[in-house]
Order: structure tokens, then sequence, then C-alpha cells
């Protein structure tokens, strides 16, 4: 059953200055007789939650006709319509620190992957360099940069994903288990939520890397099974850059997180 007390952990988010329409893709179910809208955002745990909504919706059983599970929400619990979305019970999204969601795009899409990805290609088509030569420093100025018109979805703001609506749950994806605990049920949390689903979670190693072109880290990775640490991307350069590209999610979190403070100290103080 859902739980009352999910304000506790999460928080609301009031999205209704927002200029225009999101861009990103919003599901909608039913779970435990409530009306449920997610509003996905690329990199912020959107295969765990796919798995959730396609095992827990009530056509679970034309899941064998797709690929994937994004193929059968797409087919079954899209939702273009902005006041069915708006009336749902529950409507939530998943963010996370923008500069750490970039360093995630980057391990997934030039390190990790096994085969050619959208993102590697476009990188390509727009900066005329070879994918497999890019460091993160690369990445971060040559392409998101210098190309902001024309960057791949993935790398599009979080903010820019979302409706100009109120959500009911605003969810850092470092506490997303508990958040879902919260929300829906333990059992679902614990089945869903307890691991994410992404090969970055692979064994990490520190050093100087922001400028190691992409073909030495993938030949680590598949060899070592290892990856480097966030930090070990990061350098000035890179971090002021994306301070900038991404200043309206930092905004974003922060005016999420002092509306979760101030939610908490009410409790406190009513306590």
């Amino acid at each position: 059953m859902l739980k009352n007390d999910s304000q506790n952990l999460v928080s609301s988010y009031d999205n209704r200055s927002a200029q225009r329409n999101g861009l990103g893709l919003h599901f909608t179910t039913k779970i435990f007789g409530k009306t449920v809208a997610y509003s996905q955002i690329s990199e912020n745990a959107c295969t765990s939650v796919q798995k959730f909504i396609a095992n827990t919706s009530i056509k679970k059983n034309l899941r064998t006709n797709f690929p994937n599970d994004l193929e059968f929400l797409c087919a079954h619990h899209c939702c273009k319509d902005i006041e069915k979305i708006k009336k749902s019970d529950i409507k939530f999204f998943i963010y996370r620190d923008p500069i750490e969601r970039l360093i995630s795009i980057y391990k997934n899409k030039f390190i990790t992957a096994n085969r050619p990805q959208h993102l590697t290609e476009t990188y390509l088509s727009v900066t005329g360099k070879d994918p497999r030569k890019a460091s993160f420093e690369d990445f971060v100025s040559r392409y998101i940069w210098r190309h902001q018109q024309h960057i791949d979805p993935e790398c599009i703001p979080q903010h820019l994903h979302l409706h100009p609506i109120i959500y009911s749950h605003a969810i850092e994806l470092s506490g997303l288990r508990d958040a879902m605990s919260s929300i829906f049920c333990d059992n679902l949390a614990n089945e869903y939520f307890s691991t994410r689903h992404t090969s970055t979670n692979a064994v990490r190693y520190v050093g100087l890397y922001a400028g190691t072109p992409a073909c030495y880290l993938r030949d680590n990775f598949f060899r070592e099974g290892a990856l480097p640490s966030d930090d070990s991307l990061k350098n000035d350069k890179t971090v002021s850059i994306l301070r900038k590209i991404y200043r309206a999610d930092f905004e974003m979190i922060e005016k999420i997180k002092s509306t979760d403070t101030a939610h908490t100290q009410a409790a406190a103080y009513n306590m």
C-alpha cells in the first residue's frame, strides 16, 4: 500500500513558472489504486523506473511483445496530456547533481558502451572529431560548450524535461531507494531501487584523467573492469563550463532542497 509519510524524505517542486512544456517523456500508470505520473530525465535511474512501471503495469502481459521496457512504456504508458498528468495522485521525477550526471553520461556512452551510441555519432557529426579519442574535457569543451543548440537529448538540462506543473515528489538520485520506499512500500523499493542498473558501478581508480582519450579508459574498463572516479575526470575548466551551462539545474536543485529544509524545520516545530 502507498504510505503517507513520504514528504519526510522528498520534496514537492512547483515548476509552474516554466515557459514551455517539458521535453522529456512522461509516463502514467496506476499503483495500489493511485494514479502515478513519472517525468523521465535521462541518466537518472531511468532503467530502474522503466522496469518498475513495466512490471507493475496492468498490461504487463503485453511486455513480451516489445524488445525492452522503454518501448513497452512508450506504447502503453506514454502520456502527452498535461491535464491528465496534473490530476495524477503522485507526480515525480528524479534529479541529481548536474556535473555528476554529465560524467555518468560520458562513462556510459564513451567508455563502457559495447555498441555505437547515438551520442557518440552526434559528437562525431557536430565536432568532426573521433569520439574514441574524446576525453571528458573534449566532451565538455568541444561538444557541450560549443554546440549547446545541437547537443544530444541525453545531455539536455534536467529542468527542461519537466512540465510547468507542481510535482508532488522531487527525488534526489542518491536517496532513491528510501524515497520510493516511503512513497510505495519497502518490498517494491528493495526489488527495483536497491542497486543501480548501470556499468558505471564498476571499481573506481583515481588520478588525473580529464584529458585522457576515451579509448584508453575504455581499454582499461574492458580489461580490468574499472573506471576512473568522478573526481578523476573533473578539472577546473570542465567544472566551470558545466556550472555555466547547467546553471538553471543547480538553481532548481537549490530550490528543491530549500523547500525540503523548510518542510523539515516545520515538522520539527510541530512535534
